[in-house]
């Protein structure tokens, strides 16, 4: 994903278009080469809306022991929240775009409480970024590790940690202006 011309930016969700069903919450998902940090709640205030077209977003990767997580921060927002993944538990589409060397992309989508998506930011990982990302996560399809002993060290990692704490295990953090859709 990238931008097509200075003022366009392709997007895989769009604003008013319906998000498949989901619960209130926020969580990863994975499409056409972007990470989805989808965000669910019942209602958005005008306020809230404001922020979420205009405000700084900081993205941290982060890997401490075999725990794989995005932190995401979004300026008078959203706090430090994080969205674990465990690699190889995508599907084929993400394994092969962890195989290749496109860059990667983040979109975070943000729906409200019928379904429908009210705002949507997109951003694009620069070279160095994505190729941290490639690098990192290659690794982790050969480690000998199962989806439990993922949750159960997530378990633990988040009994110790509060997610801005997660920071100091970040591998990248990078602040995004990013521009109204």
């Amino acid at each position: 994903m990238s931008n097509m011309n200075k003022n366009t930016t392709h997007t895989i969700f769009q604003v008013g278009q319906k998000y498949p069903s989901c619960e209130n919450g926020i969580w990863i998902d994975f499409k056409d080469d972007t990470f989805l940090f989808v965000i669910k709640d019942e209602i958005w205030t005008a306020e809230e809306l404001n922020r979420l077209k205009t405000s700084d977003v900081t993205v941290s990767f982060i890997q401490k022991g075999i725990i794989d997580a995005f932190i995401l921060e979004i300026f008078d927002c959203l706090e430090a929240s994080d969205l674990p993944f465990y690699a190889k538990d995508g599907d084929t589409e993400f394994i092969e775009a962890i195989k290749s060397k496109n860059l990667f992309a983040f979109e975070i989508v943000f729906v409200s409480g019928n379904g429908e998506i009210v705002a949507v930011r997109h951003e694009v990982f620069d070279k160095e970024e994505s190729a941290a990302l490639h690098e990192r996560l290659q690794k982790r399809l050969f480690e000998e590790t199962e989806g439990s002993m993922f949750e159960a060290t997530y378990e633990k990692l988040t009994s110790r940690f509060e997610p801005f704490e997660l920071l100091e295990f970040a591998v990248f953090t990078k602040n995004y202006s990013l521009r109204k859709n």
